[in-house]
């Protein structure tokens, strides 16, 4: 968010970092009756199959890793579930 208040701010236009996080929270809030609905599809599967990896993110000032965890239904078709968790380095 740092990056897109710098872009907003070389635009003439002042958005906080709180006000970024208040709309990234606005639109979790919004899709969390769908991320529910993926939530019990996947977790009604027989086998659930994982995957870690670690990402890079870019934080103010500093680049801190992060552990991407990813879940998946036995079929093929099964929507993904995915979750970051922090992993500081």
């Amino acid at each position: 968010m740092n990056r897109q208040s710098e872009r907003y701010a070389r635009e003439g236009i002042d958005l906080s970092l709180s006000t970024l996080a208040d709309q990234v929270g606005a639109c979790a809030a919004a899709l969390q009756p769908i991320y529910g609905l993926i939530e019990r599809h996947v977790l009604a599967a027989e086998r659930l199959h994982g995957d870690d990896t670690t990402v890079p993110i870019l934080a103010k000032g500093q680049t801190v890793i992060e552990l991407l965890i990813g879940r998946q239904a036995n079929r093929l078709h099964a929507a993904p579930l995915g979750s970051v968790h922090s992993r500081h380095r």
